[in-house]
């Protein structure tokens, strides 16, 4: 898994509540070229509860 555990991933609508709910899967090869998964708080946009999830892989 390619976004580690613990990152959180939404923010719920109606409680605000931050929670872990999504994943990054890759293969065993592709998760040795992964440099960095990890959520853009800042980048949410509007009228969505899910943080977008940025993957930097080294090709």
């Amino acid at each position: 898994m390619a976004l580690p555990p613990g990152i959180l991933t939404l923010q719920a609508h109606n409680t605000q509540n931050l929670t872990c709910v999504n994943n990054v899967w890759c293969t065993e090869e592709i998760m040795g070229l992964v440099m960095k998964c990890d959520t853009e708080v800042r980048g949410r946009p509007l009228c969505t509860d899910h943080f977008p999830i940025t993957t930097v892989i080294d090709m």
